[in-house]
């Protein structure tokens, strides 16, 4: 995205950031562009106040709902801008969307309305976004709706989920076998929690962290791709660029050529922080 981009992002507070990793905001003029989205584990609700952005699919491109919340990752996304942006968010921790979203596990990839995801609540966020005047309004809206939809519900961070899933931002497992020692469940339960909660298997969960600390070290420094590879747990740089091309759809190279872009809906958040 081009330096005339403006983003801000408020962190969540109260009982929302049990959650919420918070609310952003990024205004952006009309461009030629075309966006990728990369997977980071993590499901958002999305406000269009400007023009909604073309997002790929079937082989064409079809116009994103003006209020809509996209469900989990598992490729790269791309999108195409209609005209200048104005959008605001709420970010999810990667178990929260479970708590008010309605069968997360059939998002995957894809965005639903705002209403048919949340119900009421989505509603109410929607209007939130667009009424608001600027971001701190919508953070304090956005935060007292999501209490709100809480209360009485289940909490998808219960039985110490929400510290586990913080911990592996911190120190990824390296394998299957070591996410079911570290956590205490079985094979099973693990995907039956995972898909549940995360709207992910647990392997691609992993695979998702893997790339990402791949991902920062590529952006971040000029070391040999071959370390970074190494350092992030691939077998070598041949299996990391398979999964930058279904992730980030570009080679390792060609995104540290580009490592000053912006990639809107998308943000280098810090590791989750437990509930």
């Amino acid at each position: 995205m081009s330096a005339a981009a403006d983003y801000a992002f408020i962190p969540a507070s109260g009982a929302a950031a049990r959650i919420a990793e918070g609310y952003w905001e990024l205004r952006a003029p009309a461009a030629a562009e075309t966006e990728r989205i990369a997977p980071d584990g993590c499901c958002e609700m999305v406000f269009h106040l400007g023009a909604a952005p073309e997002e790929a699919r079937n082989g064409g491109f079809a116009r994103q709902p003006d209020a809509l919340f996209y469900g989990p990752l598992t490729r790269a996304l791309t999108l195409r801008r209609s005209g200048a942006l104005h959008i605001r968010a709420v970010r999810f921790r990667p178990w929260g969307a479970a708590a008010l979203a309605r069968g997360l596990d059939g998002l995957r990839d894809c965005g639903a309305q705002a209403r048919d995801a949340f119900g009421d609540a989505g509603e109410r966020l929607a209007a939130a976004a667009r009424e608001a005047a600027d971001l701190p309004a919508f953070a304090a809206r956005a935060g007292a709706i999501i209490e709100t939809a809480l209360r009485g519900g289940e909490d998808p961070g219960r039985g110490g989920f929400a510290g586990f899933i913080a911990a592996l931002a911190h120190d990824p497992a390296a394998d299957l076998a070591e996410l079911e020692r570290r956590s205490g469940y079985s094979q099973r339960s693990l995907v039956r929690l995972f898909r549940a909660r995360l709207g992910l298997t647990p392997g691609e969960y992993l695979r998702i962290l893997r790339f990402q600390r791949a991902r920062a070290a590529v952006k971040g420094g000029p070391e040999p791709l071959g370390l970074i590879a190494a350092g992030a747990g691939y077998a070598d740089q041949a299996h990391m660029t398979r999964d930058f091309a279904r992730f980030a759809s570009e080679t390792p190279g060609a995104m540290r050529r580009a490592a000053a872009l912006f990639d809107p809906l998308y943000q280098d958040a810090s590791p989750p922080a437990p509930a």
